[in-house]
């Protein structure tokens, strides 16, 4: 009698043990984000954290890319310190929405679009944190806003997370859609060679 309630319970434990490390690790921070530029391909970036590990991915289906590598603490860190002051909207080239109500199945619903331009790109974005959802969209940024901001903090990240030829290219071109000036990066130091990349205009004249 005794031999069988141990075993049942030896047998209880196992499969409860089983079910817990079967399960995937719940992501207590995800940041999505979709990118949409108007002459190059269109791409992903999630950036996610659990108690197990720190996740940066970047998937370019065209281009049948998916990249996927750890992160420090300190990089989701610092995306998690900045998005608790940043202000989650869906804003446009003129940092102006259209915001009207429309009735659908009967339910007044509010529906919000975006003013885009003819070119440029369009950011989409949704941040999970524990049970809260917060979405948010823009059009190709100004230099020194809140939403340049956090293109800074993941183009960081993209940079130092990928390395391969066909992706950082990519990465390099998204770039140019951004306030970030021309491109500059050290080939090496001796003897002392740059490559210049992005597109240039009159505002690189100086």
């Amino acid at each position: 009698m005794f031999l069988w309630k141990e075993r049942s319970l030896a047998i209880l434990f196992l499969f409860l043990e089983i079910l817990c490390f079967g399960q995937k690790p719940a992501a207590d921070f995800i940041l999505s984000i979709d990118f949409s530029p108007s002459f190059i391909y269109p791409s992903n970036v999630t950036i996610s954290k659990t108690n197990v590990e720190n996740l940066i991915e970047l998937k370019i289906p065209e281009l049948q890319i998916n990249n996927k590598t750890a992160l420090a603490n300190g990089d989701i860190n610092a995306i998690v310190d900045f998005l608790k002051t940043y202000k989650f909207q869906i804003k446009g080239s003129t940092d102006t929405t259209d915001k009207h109500k429309e009735f659908i199945d009967g339910d007044s619903v509010t529906v919000y679009s975006m003013s885009t331009g003819t070119d440029g790109i369009t950011v989409n974005g949704t941040y999970k944190h524990e049970d809260i959802v917060n979405v948010f969209s823009f059009w190709s940024p100004r230099k020194d806003t809140e939403n340049h901001k956090i293109i800074e903090l993941i183009f960081h990240l993209l940079y130092k997370s990928f390395s391969e030829k066909e992706t950082t290219n990519y990465i390099e071109q998204l770039e140019g859609y951004f306030s970030f000036g021309l491109g500059l990066k050290t080939i090496s130091s001796n003897p002392l060679k740059y490559r210049i990349y992005g597109s240039i205009s009159m505002n690189e004249e100086a």
